[in-house]
């Protein structure tokens, strides 16, 4: 079991809850999100727009936008990532299909002299759960050795490219061992959008190193083009393209956002204008991703073509360790880290010279990988996913992760049930938190009626 914690006293265990009574960190933050106090209108807005689907930008003039990429995980044996992402070819529309399965995940057995595992990769197009169309694929993946079945480029992928029509689309991704009987299976839904004659069009938004060439379809296929980057000598670009009309003879202006998950990893904004080409605009812009945490974030556009505006956005993680050093927000994340370890911990890390804390940093990480030699630290990843869920459920006068229940929520996770009292009488509202299986119970309280719920009790 994977733990976070001080490295004296109790542990929480991390994980997806499989207690009833809470939303665990993973799952979709719910609706009424109240906006990080001291963002502006804008910034709140462009990071709702990175969360809207395609109908968003269908909704303006009869413009279509090809929203964000979907993208999920399988978390068991084997887990693998899958991520789909809608785009047209002249009249034609297509998903575009990332498959990506760590081989860590799989079965290895000796053959010719190596290592071999064989698996089918299994994709379904359903209507509700009737299957509409399907493809199998019978995979063989080599290696000479164990060693080769871990780190950075141990992994298995495919992209393919899926003809579909206008509408909305579910897609079911498999990957099986028949050796093994190991299998998983994820669901996507995904959806085409209906691009009225006469107006523009926004392409995916992606993102990749500067420098790239070629269409959307050309970038998609790229494995440059990615949603996670650990290069620390990457400089990553954003790229899009806007069809439209005939020659505008104009400028277009594009506007955007990247902001991190969190709202701790800081945000960088801009905007330029560009001259509109005939049918078809490439943007490309350079992206600061070194200047901000590591952790994952959400890019926004809004693009102005004619009388057309345009929105997309998508999301990517940064994991290069090195640029911590040179994070203005390493403030912010190093009292975050208060929460989990003690100072004595600490201490170097905070007195250390900027070319100095990138090696601290990793060694802090290390030392709590319960799975040391793979690529994943699920403590790191399950420490930023609970802030990332404070962030959202919590954030008020201050950010969530500042609050009792973020803190509470950071140290031990998705309490088993939470019991909510409202304003009575004989008393403010209530919140009452219990971990069965720790013993644990904790009581906040809203004193001013405002929402600040306080800790009030702790303890059974």
């Amino acid at each position: 079991m994977v733990k976070i914690g001080r490295s004296e006293g109790r542990q929480s265990a991390l994980g997806a809850s499989e207690r009833t009574g809470a939303r665990a960190a993973g799952e979709s933050p719910r609706r009424d999100r109240r906006p990080t106090p001291g963002r502006s209108r804008l910034a709140a807005r462009a990071l709702l727009l990175a969360a809207l689907s395609c109908a968003a930008g269908m909704a303006q003039a009869g413009g279509g936008s090809f929203g964000s990429p979907q993208r999920v995980r399988h978390a068991g044996r084997p887990a693998f990532e899958c991520e789909a992402i809608a785009f047209l070819r002249g009249d034609s529309a297509f998903a575009a299909l990332r498959i990506e399965v760590p081989y860590s995940e799989l079965s290895f057995e000796l053959a010719g002299g190596g290592l071999e595992a064989r698996f089918d990769l299994i994709l379904h197009v359903l209507d509700g759960d009737r299957q509409r169309t399907g493809e199998i694929w019978h995979e063989r993946v080599h290696a000479p050795d164990r060693s080769a079945l871990h780190g950075r480029g141990a992994r298995y992928e495919r992209r393919l490219l899926l003809p579909l029509d206008p509408g909305r689309h579910q897609l079911e991704v498999a990957v099986s061992e028949p050796g093994s009987g190991h299998e998983g299976r994820v669901r996507l839904a995904l959806e085409i959008p209906l691009v009225l004659p006469g107006h523009a069009r926004l392409s995916p938004l992606l993102i990749g190193p500067c420098g790239l060439e070629g269409d959307t379809a050309a970038l998609l296929a790229d494995a440059r083009v990615k949603a996670s980057f650990v290069d620390p000598a990457e400089t990553l670009c954003a790229y899009a393209e806007v069809f439209h009309p005939g020659t505008l003879g104009g400028q277009m202006r594009v506007a955007w956002l990247l902001a991190s998950e969190t709202g701790i990893g800081g945000e960088a904004r801009g905007e330029f204008a560009t001259a509109a080409g005939e049918g078809r605009t490439r943007l490309s812009w350079p992206l600061p991703a070194g200047e901000l945490l590591l952790e994952d974030y959400r890019l926004a556009v809004s693009v102005e073509v004619g009388a057309d505006r345009l929105e997309g956005g998508t999301r990517f993680d940064r994991r290069i360790e090195s640029e911590i050093s040179l994070s203005p927000f390493f403030r912010d994340m190093f009292d975050a880290l208060g929460y989990i370890a003690e100072e004595r911990e600490l201490a170097p890390l905070r007195m250390a010279a900027p070319q100095e804390r990138a090696r601290l940093w990793e060694e802090f990480w290390r030392r709590r990988d319960p799975t040391p030699g793979t690529e994943r630290n699920e403590v790191k990843e399950e420490f930023l996913a609970r802030i990332r869920h404070a962030q959202e459920e919590f954030t008020g006068t201050r950010p969530g992760w500042k609050t009792d229940r973020g803190r509470i929520y950071i140290v031990h996770g998705a309490p088993g049930t939470i019991e909510r009292f409202p304003y009575r009488a004989e008393g403010p509202a209530t919140e009452i938190w219990t971990y069965e299986q720790e013993g644990l119970r904790f009581v906040f309280v809203d004193r001013h009626g405002l929402g600040e719920f306080v800790l009030w009790r702790e303890g059974y």
